[in-house]
Order: structure tokens, then sequence, then C-alpha cells
């Protein structure tokens, strides 16, 4: 069987076409007893796909009425202020993503301190180095070598950039 978004067969008797728009959930059930055929309840299914989607309005990317407060500005790094609830304290730190050499999504983080505590050249510091991370892990992404992070072990003692 070809698939057809929104259309599904969940047991051997029919068809199901879901559509969910802002929340609300449309679905119908098209039986092939019903409308005489395989081909026949999958051609109805559809069709009133087609046409419910018509009806509907777009779909929107869902958009947060709340600004971000941790984007950078720089694809892969995000500036994160991390409440721990149970010791009652807030630190800030950046986070890069990347893939490790297995594929696997992973995230490296900079953590920079406290937020009472960090200096403005702190924040500059691990913001530069999450930037120098990302950017050797582009590059030897696009060149094929592999990613090697561990100089980054003790990048709050040094300077990388």
């Amino acid at each position: 069987m070809a698939k057809h978004a929104n259309v599904t067969q969940p047991d051997d008797h029919g068809y199901q076409v879901r559509i969910v728009r802002q929340g609300t959930e449309y679905s119908r059930y098209f039986s092939k007893k019903v409308w005489g055929s395989d081909q026949k309840a999958l051609n109805a299914a559809i069709n009133w796909r087609d046409m419910k989607r018509a009806s509907l309005p777009k779909k929107t990317p869902y958009i947060n009425d709340q600004p971000k407060n941790n984007s950078t500005g720089v694809n892969g790094i995000s500036k994160v202020i991390h409440h721990d609830k149970r010791r009652g304290t807030k630190t800030l730190r950046y986070q890069v993503s990347y893939r490790t050499v297995d594929g696997r999504q992973s995230v490296r983080t900079f953590q920079v301190g406290r937020i009472e505590d960090v200096s403005a050249d702190q924040d500059l510091h691990a913001f530069r180095t999450a930037l120098l991370f990302r950017k050797e892990y582009e590059l030897a992404r696009s060149i094929g070598e592999i990613f090697d992070n561990d100089r980054f072990g003790h990048w709050k003692m040094e300077r990388l950039y």
C-alpha cells in the first residue's frame, strides 16, 4: 500500500483519516464493506482528507507569546539560564548542539556560573568558546574529519580563541 499523509489503515476493514488544526482533531473512518472495495474506501478517504484540508485554516507554526531569552543569534548555540529549584540557584550556561561520530544528537555545555557571580568577561569568554566549539565542529564535518572535542576540556582556564 502506498503511503498517504493523514491516512492510515488501523485494521484490515478500512482506512482512518486524522487531521489536527489548532488543537482540534477531525477524523473519519472509511469501511471497505460500506464503500464496496479496498480501493474505493481508500479513494473516499483521500478525497475526504483533501476536502477537509481545504476547508480548514492553514497550519501555523507554534508561536510562543514570550520572547526567547536564550537566543544568541548563532545556529546551534543557546544561552540558557538554568534554575535549580532544589538549590534555589540560577546558573548561566551556553549550550552547543552537535552530532557525535555515530550520528547521535549531543549537547556540549559551557557553564559560566551562578548568575549573581558572573562577570561580563566570564560571559563573553564562555560565549566565544561555545562559538569556537561550534565552528570547529562545522569545519570538521564539512571536510569529512572526525570532530575531537577533548581540547575544550579545560576551557575555563585557557582561552582557545
